[in-house]
């Protein structure tokens, strides 16, 4: 191998046997037969040299015609390309190195595309056009510019392009997860205005981007009525401003049965309840105060029991009741009053004194009730015992119960102004006493065969007949036979009528 200072060096290659290749639509002529050995090696020299241009030209090939074959651009020099292999136009070079940065941005130009088509896909999916078109427009047309740049093997600047828009796209991406949630509040906010039509075109929105959200779907069917709505609560509102408050609640009613979310009926229910309210307990007031003036208690009661369940804490409501318990408290008090006195005229004393045991029930601190108890008490007893031994004039024969008959009539006697019962109670009292003092002949009979004892007068013995004279009283014969029963017998004696003869014999064999 020679050296050549003004070129490369040129390797000689020994025992390489050159591939044929064509290159042409010519064959090369055969090699002739050689004639010597030095012949031979310029031979081979010859076909190495032509073998080594071949090869260079191979990789022309690859690195040049075929991507041009493949991809068919409508080549233009690239201005960075034009300052490296020389002024821009037909037949200019490129190096490998160039060409693989070139394929190297081409490949993240593409790779960036990618992902801008990605979320371009997703955004209209999501239906970007009804809520950010501008911007999803300023995307495309980055995208555009991207495209341009492309097309004339610009690609870092197409790259550039084609991030902007990615940029674009990310910030859109970020929006609608929170589009649904903002065009609701939109709506929500349209819906509390009473603006029907703004709240639809938000809620259809939503649904567009979100066909099963449940809020979106109620609330537009709140913005299909909403006008209907606004309507009864206007009525509601002008209603209340002339105080029919009645068919201000109607309204309210209908509106929130049509809408039951709607705020502003929701919010002035409760003031027209509160004056209903105010209004309904006001006239059971004044109600209550009429039937307290005219005496109507048992309405004037009711009327305050309504007011007071409009108003639980009302002090007005009880005093009004307490007022109607009072003056029903004085009446029954005044009526019982009577009806004691009554029967204290009639003498009638335990009645009376029930009547004032009933007031004491009612108001424990009434005078005249404590003194009409102490007063009716005395005379009641008295009555009673009075009458008891009235009832009863045989026993006052006993000395006992005489002597407690005398000393009654000297308590009657201390009686001022006694009424005719009690005289006519004394009188026959004294009578009786007088009479249980007379003796009565009375005639008792036997069969002579019994022996007969009279108590409290002593032992008679055997007779047919026999005559005696008693007090009145009660008497008791008991009668006796060896072989018999004993027997007993009691009998009364008193003043004023015949008495039959008391027999008494012991006839029953043991």
């Amino acid at each position: 191998m020679s050296n050549n200072p003004n070129g490369p060096e040129t390797p000689e290659f020994e025992k390489i046997t050159p591939a044929k290749i064509e290159i042409s639509t010519h064959a090369a002529p055969p090699p002739a037969e050689p004639a010597t050995t030095s012949s031979s090696s310029l031979v081979k020299h010859h076909w190495l040299g032509i073998a080594l241009v071949a090869l260079v030209l191979l990789g022309v090939a690859v690195f040049w015609l075929l991507p041009q074959v493949i991809e068919k651009p409508q080549v233009v020099a690239h201005p960075a390309a034009s300052n490296v292999i020389g002024s821009p136009g037909a037949g200019s070079g490129i190096s490998p190195w160039q060409e693989a940065q070139l394929s190297r941005e081409r490949k993240e130009a593409q790779d960036i595309l990618a992902e801008f088509l990605d979320q371009q896909f997703l955004l209209e999916e999501k239906r970007v056009d009804l809520w950010g078109v501008a911007d999803f427009d300023a995307a495309k047309a980055n995208a555009q510019l991207g495209d341009a740049a492309y097309r004339e093997q610009a690609f870092a600047e197409a790259r550039q392009h084609y991030m902007d828009g990615v940029a674009i796209l990310s910030d859109l991406l970020v929006r609608a997860d929170t589009v649904v949630s903002d065009y609701l509040d939109i709506a929500a906010t349209a819906l509390e205005a009473g603006d029907a039509q703004a709240a639809r075109a938000a809620f259809e929105l939503v649904l567009e981007v979100d066909p099963l959200n449940a809020a979106a779907a109620k609330g537009y069917g709140r913005a299909e009525t909403l006008d209907e709505v606004l309507g009864m609560f206007g009525k509601a509102l002008s209603a209340e401003a002339n105080n029919e408050l009645d068919e201000a609640l109607e309204m309210l009613n209908g509106a929130l049965r049509i809408d039951p979310d709607l705020l502003p009926a929701q919010r002035s229910r409760p003031q027209v309840l509160a004056k209903i309210r105010q209004r309904d307990f006001s006239q059971a007031m004044s109600r209550g105060f009429a039937a307290l003036e005219a005496g109507r208690y048992i309405a004037a009661n009711k009327a305050f029991g309504e007011a007071l369940k409009l108003k639980p804490n009302s002090t007005e409501a009880r005093d009004g009741l307490n007022q109607v318990s009072h003056e029903l408290t004085q009446n029954k008090i005044a009526a019982l009053k009577q009806a004691s006195r009554k029967l204290e005229d009639q003498e009638e004393w335990a009645a009376a004194k029930q009547k004032y045991d009933a007031v004491l029930a009612l108001d424990s601190s009434v005078v005249f009730a404590q003194e009409g108890v102490a007063r009716t008490d005395i005379r009641a007893r008295l009555n009673q015992l009075l009458a008891d031994a009235i009832a009863q004039p045989a026993r006052l024969s006993d000395s006992e119960v005489n002597r407690e008959a005398r000393q009654l009539l000297k308590v009657a006697a201390t009686v001022q102004q006694p009424g005719p019962v009690l005289q006519q109670q004394v009188a026959t009292l004294r009578r009786h006493l007088e009479t249980a003092s007379k003796p009565v002949i009375i005639t008792l009979s036997s069969d002579n065969l019994t022996d007969v004892t009279l108590y409290k007068v002593g032992y008679l013995g055997n007779f047919m007949s026999h005559e005696l004279t008693l007090k009145p009283g009660i008497y008791a014969l008991v009668g006796k036979r060896i072989g018999f029963r004993d027997v007993r017998k009691e009998f009364v004696v008193s003043h004023g009528k015949l008495h039959d003869p008391v027999a008494i014999a012991c006839s029953e064999k043991i």
